[in-house]
């Protein structure tokens, strides 16, 4: 099983979990609109990176650049709409949560979640991303295949990838 399968089908039940105490406490905040937004959210991510869309990403630049969008563009609203804080955190079993529990009862994290439950953090830390990965330099260090683009002017000469010539 590819890992990150593992990972969405534990987010998953851990989501479920905690989504059906809160849709029978709190049914219009956690309605069903917000477990199919976790699970979309989810089946986008496992679409970009554990599909045919991923083998196919190696050899055409499209598939790759739809993984990009897929997660970077799908993904992130799709989760931030099923607001999965509270949900996951309430799937996690009592008896392997019960000193986080304590901590953050304690107001030890309360200013990080602060931090991350604010919607401009992820859309920050992604802009910020996506900004560093576009400096030339970065693309100009010696990589295994090596350099990953050649001109700067934008993505013309590629080394490595299939369907993308130096005629464009």
């Amino acid at each position: 099983m590819e890992p990150v399968l593992g990972v969405a089908l534990a987010a998953g039940v851990l989501y479920i979990r905690g989504w059906r105490q809160l849709s029978r406490r709190m049914p219009r905040r956690f309605g069903p609109g917000r477990l199919a937004a976790f699970v979309a959210g989810l089946g986008a991510i496992v679409l970009a990176v554990a599909s045919p869309l991923d083998a196919l990403a190696g050899r055409l630049l499209v598939a790759h650049m739809a993984q990009h969008q897929l997660l970077m563009m799908v993904a992130p609203p799709l989760l931030w709409l099923s607001l999965p804080v509270l949900p996951l955190w309430l799937g996690v079993p009592r008896w392997l949560g019960s000193r986080a529990h304590a901590a953050i009862a304690n107001g030890i994290f309360r200013p990080f979640g602060i931090l991350v439950e604010h919607p401009i953090t992820p859309w920050l830390v992604a802009t910020l991303t996506v900004l560093a990965w576009h400096i030339p330099t970065a693309f100009e260090i010696p990589w295994p295949r090596g350099p990953v683009v050649v001109s700067t002017p934008g993505v013309r000469k590629c080394s490595g990838w299939p369907g993308v010539s130096d005629s464009h």
